[in-house]
């Protein structure tokens, strides 16, 4: 019989430290900066962009009541910094009785052709009508991320994949979920990853691959091989995230079933190859336990990353070490949100002064980026060639520069000067600054019909004008008639021949109000100019 010694009191108190210790070394840290769900709600898998110096994260919503309907809209919330959060209203709510009626999961978004696009898979739930856990991958578009266009008709289910487990009849059987979408330079086409069931082992779930064109008709790419239950260290593979920092991808994966839940694997070949995988665990030197659903954000010269941790999400500043490997840790409070003119219009050698937002970052400089817009041409501009500033100190009151507009930045025409930070990755929009030219001597003055009214105060009875004439008292040549909005750009163009002493302007509905540019010449010479308001 094996005898035990009672240990004195103080070597007890050690080994409690000791206990303490490997407990506290055994959690995954815990970012400061983080998104909580409202009361009643969990966040699960989310999406996040950064547009216009605000990160914006979409979410699923689960229900925490017991037995409550539950992930039945996306959650939607926006920060400056990624510590301070502000709710929004949820968004593209189930609609009852269609492919999307029961319940809207994990999100995923993208730009492309200036709309924003949310994939997310929709799912119906209805067994008595034949639909048993049913998933569907659709989309909706948005212009400004608030307002919301989504599709009368699902993208696709598993039956895209001819080597996925498709049955209609069972609960497993339509398994299609946490879309990943992304541009692929190799095969010049987007690529889609989505969580399914292989027929041949479908008690397990893989990352199967569509890819587009045009992001509308979608034709399978094959699965993962690094997310077979073989490799993966788990049967069930979901959530995927593609990483790239140069030209090769990693692929990280939620294995849900595993202790250390987050996997990852690299490949030259964004489609196929995967066949290595490793735990996150093992390139942080830390435990990822309680760690999934992860995503990550680029916003130029800063790189983010970020999981569901237990019931919240955490935020970590992505520090590259290698071509696939790299550090986390808190991200920094410093933030750039944009830059802007004090104006929307100046003519050489006038001042302008340029603004630039930002959070903690005193005594710090940001870099200006500067392109120039004439016609369909844009040239990015080397700042002191130009007589621009390439940078502003920000200090306790104030970010601000000021510069005098060369007479040759418009070469003698109308363009479009834009300035934004640095590096910004083209998640802040520049502002936009339109540079006149000086005035010329004009034999024939334009005149508009109904007479432009310019100024802030207008009378009631004024109609809103849509359309009207532009005329010259004496023409001899054929002529042309361009309007301008205060960016610069061009809303009307109008011809006309030799004697012919008008042009008629029919804007409708595509003239919003504000004031307008018009500038009339022939071939040889300007003939006119005139400032109006549409209102």
């Amino acid at each position: 019989m094996r005898r035990f010694r009672t240990l004195p009191p103080l070597a007890l108190l050690v080994f409690a430290l000791l206990a303490l210790a490997g407990s506290a070394a055994a959690q995954a840290p815990i970012s400061l900066a983080r998104y909580t769900a409202p009361d009643g709600y969990r966040t699960k898998e989310f999406t996040l962009v950064r547009t216009d110096g605000w990160f914006h994260i979409f979410y699923l919503r689960e229900n925490l009541i017991p037995n409550a309907p539950t992930q039945m809209s996306l959650g939607h919330a926006i920060s400056r910094d990624l510590y301070s959060w502000a709710e929004l209203d949820s968004i593209l709510p189930v609609i009852p009785g269609t492919f999307e009626g029961t319940q809207i999961w994990a999100p995923h978004l993208v730009k492309a052709d200036g709309l924003w696009r949310m994939f997310y898979p929709a799912m119906r739930h209805d067994p008595a009508n034949g639909y048993h856990l049913s998933q569907k991958i659709t989309s909706a578009t948005s212009p400004d991320l608030m307002t919301w266009t989504r599709r009368d008709t699902p993208l696709f289910d598993n039956s895209i994949f001819p080597w996925a487990y498709h049955d209609t009849t069972v609960q497993l059987g339509m398994d299609c979920r946490d879309p990943f979408v992304w541009w692929d330079d190799v095969h010049n086409e987007w690529l889609m990853y989505v969580a399914t069931r292989p027929a041949s082992q479908p008690s397990t779930m893989v990352i199967g691959i569509a890819g587009s064109s045009d992001l509308e008709h979608w034709s399978d790419r094959g699965l993962v091989p690094l997310t077979l239950p073989n490799v993966s260290f788990s049967d069930v593979a979901e959530s995927p995230l593609i990483v790239r920092r140069d030209k090769t991808p990693m692929l990280f994966i939620w294995t849900t079933n595993a202790g250390q839940q987050l996997t990852y694997g690299q490949s030259n070949d964004p489609v196929t190859g995967w066949t290595n995988s490793a735990r996150l665990r093992s390139m942080l030197g830390f435990t990822t336990m309680g760690w999934w659903a992860s995503e990550a954000l680029d916003d130029g010269p800063r790189h983010y990353f970020a999981v569901v941790h237990d019931t919240w999400v955490d935020f970590w500043d992505l520090t590259w070490t290698g071509p696939v490997t790299f550090t986390l840790s808190q991200p920094s409070h410093a933030q750039v949100l944009g830059a802007s003119f004090d104006r929307d219009a100046a003519m050489p050698d006038e001042n302008v002064k340029v603004d630039v937002a930002t959070l903690a970052m005193t005594g710090k400089k940001v870099g200006l980026s500067w392109v120039r817009v004439r016609g369909d041409v844009s040239d990015t501009l080397v700042a002191s060639s130009w007589g621009l500033p390439d940078s502003v100190t920000v200090t306790p009151d104030s970010a601000r520069v000021s510069f005098a507009v060369s007479k040759w930045l418009g070469d003698g025409r109308t363009c479009l000067l834009t300035v934004g930070p640095a590096g910004a990755g083209g998640t802040q929009a520049p502002d936009t600054l339109l540079v006149g030219v000086p005035d010329t001597e004009i034999e024939d003055p334009i005149t508009i019909y109904p007479e432009p009214v310019v100024g802030p105060l207008l009378p009631e009875w004024f109609p809103r004008l849509k359309g009207g004439k532009f005329s010259l008292a004496n023409v001899s040549e054929a002529w042309t008639v361009e309007v301008y909005d205060v960016r610069g750009r061009l809303c009307f163009r109008g011809q006309a021949e030799a004697g012919v002493r008008s042009i008629d302007w029919h804007a409708g509905d595509a003239a919003r109000p504000g004031v307008y540019f018009a500038r009339a010449r022939s071939a040889t010479r300007a003939l006119g100019k005139s400032k109006f308001v549409v209102f």
